[in-house]
C-alpha cells in the first residue's frame, strides 16, 4: 500500500535532498506534491489529502506551526524537518507527540521515523497536543538569521544587540560565535519579530537587548554592551529607551 506524503519546505535544496533520499529508500512513499511556502503547504493538504507531510518548521511569512494552527482538524501524520539546534530539540522531545527530522535529514533518521509512522498508524495531531508544541518552542524563544550561509538559529538571550551599516547587517552575540553578519533582513522587520519587552530601538541604526546593557550615559547618550561595545541613543529612541530601562530597574 502506497504511503501519499507531500514535502513543505522554503528552501529548494532542502527539498530536493530530501526527496531524492525518499524516492532511493522508501520505495512505498509517493510524493503528491511540494511546496515551497506555508501557504502554499496548506492549499495543498486540502487538494491532495496526504498521510504523511514533510512539514519545515522555520519558513517567512507563515512558519509550519502557523500552518498547523489553520486546520480545524490535522487528519495526517505530521514529520518535522528543523535545522534547530540541540536546545530547540527539546521542544519535540518535551510533546512526546510528533516525530522530527533534523536537517541535514540522515537516511537512517528518515526511516526510522516513517517506521514509527507505520507503526503508530496514521494518527492524528491533537490540537491541545500541536498547543503544547507550539508553547514548548516558543519559550526556547529562538531568533532565526538568514544568510549566505543557510540559516543559523540564535538564542534570543544570546543576543547583544543588532546594528545596520547600508544594507548589511550584524547581530552581536554571546557565546563562541560573537557576531554574524547578513543582508538577507532589516532592522524594521527585526524588531517586529524580536520580544518587545526585552528589546529596544535606540538608534536609526541599531536594537539592544535591554538586560544586555551595562551602563547608559544620558549626559553623551550613550550605552555600554556586555561585550564593552558603545551604542550612541538617537534623541527620538531616548524617551522609549528610558522608560524600558526603569522597568528593568537599570535606571
Amino acid at each position: 500500500m502506497k504511503t501519499n506524503a507531500l514535502i513543505i519546505d522554503d528552501e529548494p535544496n532542502a527539498i530536493k535532498s530530501l526527496q531524492s533520499k525518499i524516492e532511493n529508500n522508501l520505495p512505498n512513499i509517493e510524493i503528491v506534491d511540494t511546496c515551497h511556502s506555508g501557504e502554499a503547504g496548506y492549499q495543498s493538504i486540502l487538494k491532495n489529502k496526504p498521510d504523511v507531510v514533510f512539514l519545515d518548521v522555520d519558513m517567512p511569512k507563515m512558519n509550519g506551526f502557523e500552518m498547523l494552527q489553520k486546520f480545524n482538524e490535522i487528519n495526517f501524520h505530521v514529520i518535522f524537518c528543523t535545522g534547530f539546534d540541540k536546545y530547540a530539540i527539546q521542544a519535540f522531545r518535551i510533546s512526546q507527540v510528533v516525530d522530527y527530522l533534523l536537517k541535514p535529514v540522515q537516511t537512517s533518521q528518515l526511516i526510522e521515523a516513517y517506521n514509527r509512522v507505520l507503526t503508530r498508524g496514521y494518527k492524528d495531531l491533537d490540537p491541545a497536543h500541536l498547543k503544547i508544541l507550539i508553547e514548548n518552542n516558543a519559550q526556547l524563544q529562538l531568533f532565526t538569521i538568514r544568510s549566505s550561509e543557510g540559516k543559523t538559529y540564535v538564542k534570543t538571550n544570546n543576543i547583544i544587540y543588532f546594528q545596520s551599516s547600508g544594507h548589511l547587517i550584524t547581530a552581536k552575540l554571546e557565546g563562541e560565535r560573537k557576531s554574524i553578519s547578513f543582508t538577507t533582513n532589516t532592522l524594521s522587520n527585526i524588531e517586529k519579530s524580536l520580544p518587545q519587552n526585552e528589546f529596544c530601538r535606540v538608534h536609526q541604526s541599531s536594537i539592544v537587548s535591554i538586560s544586555k546593557i551595562e551602563n547608559y550615559n544620558k549626559g553623551k547618550q550613550t550605552l555600554t554592551m556586555s561585550n564593552n561595545d558603545i551604542l550612541k541613543v538617537s534623541r527620538n529612541c531616548k524617551p522609549l529607551l528610558e522608560m524600558k530601562l526603569e522597568k528593568f530597574s537599570i535606571l
